[in-house]
C-alpha cells in the first residue's frame, strides 16, 4: 500500500517511527515533513495555496491512504479532495480532548478514521457529540532505538520529570514538583525556576537515552483537564473528562527501564499497569527510598515497565492496527466502545 504521513507532530521521532515500521512490512511510504504549526487551521491564503501544493504532491505520487498527524493542517475541504481522489484517510489526535473545541471537533468527520489518544470516555464524549466512532490509538515509540538501558546500581540521581511548565493550565505543576527539590530534576520549558529544580530542555531520542537511566524514578503528572478552566481551549464538560494518564513522557521512561510514578488523585487507567501510584509529592518520595532500599523490586518494575512497551506500545503495531483500519479488515462503527478502546492491544511489536 502507498500511505502518506501528513505533517508532523513536535516529537518527530513518534512520526518516524510510525514510517520505518510501515516500510518494514512492505509499504511505500510518503513522508512530507512539517507542513503547519500549531493547531489554529491555516487562513491566510498562501498557506492556504502551501497545503494545496503538499496534497498535489500526495496525489500525484500515487497515495492510497494518508495519516494527517496535525488536524489543524487540513481543512474539510482539503481532505475531501483526498477521498474524492479515493484516498483512505485517518487522523490522529495526540491532545485529545483539549483541542476538541478549538480545533478537532470542526474536521474529524471529514475523515475515515478518527484515531484517539484518550480512553474509552473521550471515546463516548465524541459519540455523544454526534461524531462517527473513533478508536484508541496511544503514543507509541520505535523499542529498537529506545533501548533498555536502566540498571538500578547505576541510577545514581533520584527522581526525574519530562515536560513543559510554562502556560496557564501548567503553572501548578510547578508547585507540586517543587515540593521534592533538591530530589529531582526537571527538564522541559521551565520559564521560572525559584527552587532550582529545571535542568534544561531535552530534544530527541538520544538526548532523553543519555539523561534518563540515570535517575531511580520518572515522575508522570497526569494532563488535567479542569486546569483549563478559563483558557482558550476550555469547553463545557471538558473537566468532567477527568485527566490524561498516559503521555508520552511514561512510554519514554518504561521503555529504557526507569521505573514510573504517577503522581494523581485518583488510580492510573488500565492501560499501562507497571507503574506506582502516589497520591502526593510526599507518598512519591517514600515510594523512591523504598525502591533505593529494594533494588529487586525496583528491578521486577523496570523490566515489566520495558516488557509492556515492547508489547503494545511499538511502531510496528500501531503499523500493523493502521493498515487494518485503511483494508477494512477493522470497522469501528460495528464495535463496542470496549474494543475500540482496546483493540491496539491485539497488535504485537515484531
Amino acid at each position: 500500500m502507498k500511505i502518506a504521513l501528513f505533517d508532523v507532530i513536535n516529537e518527530m521521532h513518534v512520526c518516524s517511527s510510525l514510517s520505518r515500521a510501515l516500510q518494514g512490512l512492505g509499504h511505500h511510504v510518503h513522508d512530507t515533513g512539517r507542513i503547519w504549526r500549531g493547531h489554529r487551521r491555516a487562513v491566510a491564503e498562501a498557506d492556504v495555496a502551501r497545503i494545496d501544493a503538499a496534497i498535489d504532491s500526495v496525489l500525484a505520487w500515487g497515495c492510497e491512504a494518508l495519516l494527517n498527524f496535525r488536524a489543524g493542517a487540513l481543512s474539510e475541504r482539503q481532505v475531501g479532495r483526498l477521498r474524492e481522489a479515493g484516498v483512505r484517510t485517518a487522523v490522529w489526535l495526540p491532545d485529545d480532548p483539549v483541542l476538541h473545541a478549538t480545533t478537532y471537533g470542526a474536521v474529524v468527520d471529514a475523515y475515515d478514521h478518527v484515531l484517539h489518544c484518550g480512553p474509552a470516555n473521550v471515546l463516548r464524549f465524541y459519540d455523544a457529540k454526534g461524531h462517527a466512532p473513533g478508536v484508541t490509538f496511544p503514543f507509541w515509540l520505535c523499542v529498537r532505538q529506545w533501548s533498555w538501558q536502566w540498571r538500578r546500581e547505576t541510577a545514581t540521581q533520584e527522581l526525574v520529570f519530562l515536560g513543559n511548565l510554562h502556560g496557564a493550565a501548567k503553572l501548578g505543576r510547578y508547585k507540586l514538583l517543587a515540593a521534592a527539590a533538591g530530589r529531582i530534576a526537571v527538564y522541559g520549558n521551565c520559564p521560572v525556576d525559584p527552587y532550582g529544580i529545571h535542568r534544561g530542555e531535552l530534544h530527541g531520542p538520544d538526548a532523553l537515552r543519555a539523561v534518563l537511566p540515570r535517575f531511580t524514578a520518572g515522575i508522570n503528572l497526569p494532563q488535567r483537564f479542569a486546569d483549563y478552566a478559563r483558557t482558550p481551549y476550555d469547553f463545557d464538560g471538558l473537566a468532567d473528562l477527568g485527566s490524561f494518564d498516559l503521555p508520552s513522557r511514561v512510554l519514554q521512561y518504561a521503555a529504557v527501564g526507569l521505573p514510573v510514578i504517577t503522581i494523581s488523585a485518583h488510580p492510573p487507567s488500565a492501560h499501562f499497569a507497571p507503574v506506582l501510584h502516589a497520591t502526593d509529592m510526599g507518598m512519591a518520595l517514600e515510594m523512591l527510598d523504598q525502591l533505593r532500599r529494594e533494588p529487586d523490586a525496583a528491578g521486577v518494575l523496570s523490566a515489566d515497565a520495558r516488557a509492556k512497551v515492547e508489547a503494545h506500545f511499538s511502531a510496528e503495531a500501531r503499523a500493523r492496527f493502521l493498515i487494518d483500519l485503511f483494508r477494512g479488515a477493522l470497522q469501528p462503527r460495528k464495535m463496542d466502545i470496549a474494543q475500540r478502546e482496546y483493540t491496539y492491544q491485539a497488535y504485537q511489536g515484531s
